[in-house]
Order: structure tokens, then sequence, then C-alpha cells
């Protein structure tokens, strides 16, 4: 549920950042923010973001770090795991004469630049997930050449 508050977190008023004159972003968002309904990967707790806005040659430039937990599964046991993400200098950009109202809100825009930073395949306990001895059997291993003959579908992992 978006609150008015985060609302206009999420909004950048053009009129202030006029004559070269910029704007501090600070603050927090609820993860649902995000709506992520697919179950591949969800996110908890707070979305922390900070950056500026300003203008640069006819273009509304917006700078962003933001710090969030995703839950992803684990590419070994498929259980899911925070996953702590920071997106460093994301750049939210829009030229000038596309900005309807004199408002650019980019909740759109920053859904879109945290979804592209999440990773799609990790393993669970910093890489040392416990059921990897379940399929060992089926990676190739260096110190056994005669299984380079077999068919290994996990070799990759």
């Amino acid at each position: 549920m978006i609150t008015a508050v985060m609302h206009e977190l999420l909004k950048i008023y053009v009129d202030r950042l006029r004559e070269g004159a910029s704007e501090r972003i600070s603050g927090s968002l609820p993860a649902d923010f995000l709506d992520i309904s697919d179950g591949s990967v969800a996110f908890k707790g707070p979305i922390e973001i900070s950056g500026e806005a300003y203008i640069a040659e006819k273009t509304v430039v917006v700078r962003l770090k933001v710090q969030l937990t995703s839950m992803i599964p684990c590419i070994i046991c498929g259980d899911m795991f925070p996953y702590p993400m920071k997106v460093q200098n994301t750049y939210i950009t829009v030229p000038l004469e596309e900005v309807k109202g004199g408002i650019f809100n980019i909740q759109d825009r920053l859904r879109e630049e945290i979804l592209l930073e999440v990773p799609h395949f990790l393993e669970c306990h910093g890489g040392n997930c416990p059921s990897r001895g379940e399929i060992e059997k089926y990676l190739i291993s260096d110190d056994n050449p005669s299984q380079q003959d077999t068919y290994h579908p996990f070799k990759e992992l």
C-alpha cells in the first residue's frame, strides 16, 4: 500500500530544480511498493533510499542509492534466503519536455532499477548450501577424469 509520505518521496517537483538547484532525497519505503507476487523473489523490511535530483542539459537527473533485503531461492536446495542488496549510484533520467504537470514520479523506474539488480543465481549459506552434497555425484570433479565421458546436468553449478 502506497502511503502519502511514500508517494511524496517518489515525486520529483521540477519547479524546485530550476536555476541549478538540487533536491535531496532520503527516506524509507515499505517493500510492498515493488508489488512482486510471482514467488521467485520477495522483498522484506524497509527499502532505504538516498540521493538527489537536479536538472542537467534539459534533462531531469535523479541519482539514488538504495539498500534493501531480497528473499531469493537457493540455486541448490530451492529454499528462500535473505540477501542484502545495495544498488549504488543508480541514475534515472527523463527529458524535461516529457515531464507532465511539472512532476516526475520515479516509482516505476525505481522498481525497474531494483529488479534489474536482483541476482539470478545464488547459493544459500554464503555459497555452502547444506544440500550441495546431495548433488555432488552429478558434478564433474577434476580429481576423477573418468567422469569426463559422463553426462553431468549440473556441471556449471
